[in-house]
């Protein structure tokens, strides 16, 4: 399958918005995180791209512009206080994340970084900069 061509320009239809729909699969949670990762990131001088991306192998939470010029690549999680100390993404989910990095590097001419934000009960923002090179 060929990479889908990344272009600087976000979504028409995202327009710096952070809007998710609910599922019928119950993920409101994960949905209200996604939307404060969003915010948080926008307020800090990025540019939406696109919202739950659908790659062959994985699906991207959310993919910004930096102001560095960098496309930055966002896993969502919802954590729990007493969860903390755990790591919120197992090992088949980062091969998969991994294999969406390699495809996102191929596909874009800009430099390409994923972060982990983790949004705790309080709905408070941790973001772990570049974690996939804790599985390398």
């Amino acid at each position: 399958m060929a990479p889908p061509n990344i272009t600087d320009q976000p979504s028409p239809g995202l327009k710096n918005t952070c809007v998710f729909e609910s599922s019928k699969y119950g993920r409101n949670r994960g949905i209200q995180c996604e939307k404060i990762v969003c915010e948080y990131f926008l307020k800090t001088g990025h540019e939406l791209v696109a919202t739950n991306l659908k790659l062959f192998c994985a699906e991207i939470d959310l993919l910004f512009n930096s102001s560095e010029n960098e496309l930055i690549i966002v896993e969502v999680k919802s954590v729990r206080e007493d969860l903390a100390w755990r790591n919120p993404v197992g090992q088949k989910q980062a091969i998969r994340l991994r294999k969406a990095f390699e495809h996102m590097l191929i596909a874009s001419p800009k430099t390409v970084r994923m972060h982990l934000a983790a949004v705790d009960q309080l709905d408070e923002v941790m973001v772990f900069k570049d974690f996939l090179s804790d599985y390398i």
